[in-house]
């Protein structure tokens, strides 16, 4: 089984990649900014690049493609929207288009933040109400791969705190 991982170079990247048995075969992607210290192998790659995208798939040929990429810097996303968007929804088109081309699973990681957060806990059921631009990003990425027609699992977690190495923080 050939498995792609963006996002690599983030918190929850590095620990999936600790998580993943060695059976499986990685490819691993990370935003060009970042580095990434493995022996696996792995592309810088921005995720708003079609045509830099299309050539990973094309060359790895994944059968899954976990997508933990975006930019996730919530104050960040506010202040800078269309570009929040551009990351957060336009690379996530990318991948569903790839993805539907190469007839890939997706495993989308999206956020507790398409919910409001006043009346937790909450379930896959409940209306999403964000109320910030990152959590109005991942909600069209959700409604998005929701209406791809693919073979998909949205996981939303609520809260991810830790450092990508020892002595680093991501």
């Amino acid at each position: 089984m050939k498995v792609l991982i963006t996002g690599a170079s983030g918190l929850l990247g590095h620990h999936l990649i600790a998580s993943v048995p060695n059976h499986i075969n990685l490819f691993l992607t990370f935003a060009p900014a970042n580095t990434l210290s493995t022996n696996l192998p792995s592309t810088p790659a921005d995720i708003t690049k079609y045509h830099v995208l299309h050539q990973i798939f094309t060359n790895f040929q994944p059968d899954i493609v976990i997508h933990a990429a975006s930019q996730g810097n919530v104050n960040w996303c506010q202040q800078n929207p269309h570009e929040s968007a551009r990351i957060n929804l336009g690379g996530t088109l990318n991948i569903i288009k790839l993805c539907r081309q190469h007839n890939c699973r997706l495993i989308y990681i999206s956020s507790n933040a398409i919910f409001r957060g006043d009346k937790p806990p909450y379930t896959e059921t409940d209306l999403p109400l964000p109320k910030n631009i990152y959590g109005l990003s991942k909600l069209a990425a959700e409604q998005a791969i929701e209406h791809s027609c693919l073979d998909y699992t949205i996981i939303r977690p609520t809260l991810m705190y830790g450092w990508t190495s020892p002595g680093a923080r991501d």
